[in-house]
């Protein structure tokens, strides 16, 4: 057993060597033996939403007597509940742009860490029977090599111990970038776009939908009416960060 901590030390000291762990916010060098690609400055600067909550994102509301933020109010999602766990700038933003569009993967584990520790202070994931993600058109997910929104989802239902079903939303036809669309063009592109397959693992089931960014909902609204269509109970999203939509 000693031997096996031993080899074990030494093949991660070889390891930080030659690919030193380092955080994904400062470069800082981290001890080999930290589980996420963070260090302790970079994490707390990460801005994240206090209560009250936005029931349909999860934004913090800055006005009073109000129950959903200036984004969301006057839309009818057919999610029943949204949270997020920080807002889409600085460090976390950087995180999710390494993740995307430079291939680090290997940030997917810490991203999802912090999904998951912001689960377990602020939603009742007891009520939850299902986790899906997001899901990717097969030529996408096939040009980037992964799907994001699956990578977090898979650290969530981990360390939260609650079902991850990945072979039941299907994106059925890609759509156009939604970067430059406006709030209601989002809403337009997506229609359509997604499917259900296997229904009776989301018949009578409670889901949460699992992506990377929430900006106007519409992926989220979409998906969350198809699913309901299917014969799922209720559905919530949870987003690993709030976007805002550029005018």
């Amino acid at each position: 057993m000693q031997i096996k901590s031993w080899l074990k030390k030494c093949k991660e000291e070889l390891l930080d060597l030659i690919y030193p762990k380092v955080c994904f916010g400062c470069n800082r060098r981290l001890l080999p033996s930290c589980e996420k690609y963070i260090c302790t400055d970079c994490l707390q600067k990460i801005e994240k939403p206090a209560n009250p909550f936005c029931l349909s994102c999860g934004k913090t509301i800055d006005r009073e007597n109000e129950t959903r933020c200036a984004g969301c109010a006057g839309v009818r999602y057919s999610f029943a509940k949204g949270y997020t766990a920080s807002i889409y700038e600085g460090v976390i933003k950087e995180g999710i742009h390494f993740l995307k569009y430079n291939s680090c993967t290997h940030l997917g584990g810490t991203l999802g860490s912090i999904m998951s520790d912001f689960a377990d202070e602020n939603i009742p994931m007891k009520d939850i029977d299902v986790i899906i993600p997001i899901p990717l058109h097969w030529k996408r997910k096939r040009d980037r090599g992964f799907n994001q929104a699956e990578m977090l989802a898979e650290v969530l239902s981990k360390k939260t111990g609650v079902r991850l079903e990945t072979g039941v939303l299907f994106r059925v036809h890609p759509v156009h970038t939604q970067v430059t669309l406006s709030r209601q063009k989002r809403f337009n592109n997506i229609e359509g776009a997604f499917t259900v397959k296997n229904r009776e693992k989301v018949l009578g089931q409670h889901i949460l939908l699992v992506d990377d960014v929430f900006t106007t909902g519409a992926t989220f609204n979409e998906c969350g009416k198809v699913l309901l269509n299917a014969g799922a109970k209720e559905v919530w999203v949870f987003s690993l960060t709030r976007g805002v939509l550029q005018k």
